[in-house]
């Protein structure tokens, strides 16, 4: 989530692409603890 963060913050690119194969259930945990 911190990576995500930064990279939104910094405007390092447009987006990126969470692969959680296996542990979809955590993604929107994910998005959530990232603030989005």
């Amino acid at each position: 989530a911190h990576l995500i963060r930064t990279i939104r913050d910094e405007g390092i690119c447009d987006g990126v692409h969470i692969m959680a194969i296996g542990r979809e259930e955590r993604v929107l945990d994910i998005l959530d603890a990232a603030g989005l």
